[in-house]
């Protein structure tokens, strides 16, 4: 059984400002978010620029201030125009603080009906997970996504992708409950995300760069 890696102690700004600062964030993120479950080729005309680091794309987003790095997977049925979609993906937002990263997870719309406020996340490497090292952290609900912004905790999931990535992992596991109580004791209620490691660590040091420059 995994068990609950200490939690170190953070210092969030204020609730206030961290809504404001999110608002900004994701309000570019939801419009590409929405033109991409209407179909992929609407992508170019909602972000600026992209570049492709293996399964990782590094975009800048429709308003030219919010830059993100992200993973995703799209699921379709033949004959059905829906296309469902999961991301994983780190963001900075230029007109907040471009060095204040956050990370989300929008998984596949049906599955996720979490109302708890804060949401239990374990990332493991999908290869003999018990064997390994795994990370444990609360994130914040979005009741859509789930979000993590505390910053130390951000920097050790970043360290923890490149050093896994070093060590020739191809996978990590991202689990969550989707369940409305936050409950996993049921088939179907624990949600898993793959995040595939190659070039991740080079995708990451451009979005740095990215983030870092000044308009």
């Amino acid at each position: 059984m995994l068990s609950r890696s200490p939690q170190p102690v953070l210092h969030p700004a204020p609730a206030a400002s961290r809504q404001l600062d999110r608002r900004d964030l994701l309000r570019d993120v939801m419009r590409l978010f929405l033109a991409l479950s209407l179909g992929p080729c609407l992508s170019a005309s909602s972000a600026l620029a992209a570049e492709e680091y293996g399964d990782w794309s590094l975009e800048t987003l429709k308003s030219g201030a919010t830059i993100t790095l992200v993973q995703r997977i799209f699921l379709s049925d033949p004959g059905v125009v829906h296309i469902s979609i999961a991301d994983f993906s780190f963001l900075c937002d230029k007109r907040s603080n471009a060095n204040n990263i956050e990370v989300v997870v929008f998984p596949f719309e049906g599955t996720y009906n979490n109302r708890e406020t804060t949401v239990p996340v374990v990332i493991e490497p999908a290869r003999n997970p018990t064997k390994r090292s795994h990370l444990y952290w609360e994130w914040s609900n979005g009741y859509k996504y789930i979000f993590l912004n505390q910053q130390d905790a951000v920097k050790k999931l970043i360290e923890y992708l490149q050093t896994n990535e070093q060590n020739g992992e191809r996978f990590v596991n991202v689990l969550f409950s989707g369940h409305f109580h936050g409950r996993i004791d049921e088939v179907g209620q624990l949600l898993r995300f793959a995040v595939t490691l190659p070039n991740f660590s080079e995708g990451y040091s451009n979005f740095e760069k990215a983030c870092a420059v000044v308009q």
